[in-house]
């Protein structure tokens, strides 16, 4: 499913998650935490086509 555009993740978390442990279980509470990342495809076939945007 592609929104329109993802939600806004506040500076404090972004840079929570910059200065925070990379491991596992870190990623997982944010991602549960932060309803952006779970609007973000990771890996798979791409779902449409065209030029990926930043």
């Amino acid at each position: 499913m592609l929104v329109p555009q993802l939600r806004h993740v506040p500076a404090a978390n972004r840079q929570a998650m910059r200065e925070g442990p990379r491991d596992s279980a870190t990623r997982l509470r944010d991602a549960a935490a932060i309803p952006t990342l779970g609007q973000i495809e990771i890996g798979g076939t791409a779902s449409r086509q065209g030029p990926a945007r930043a």
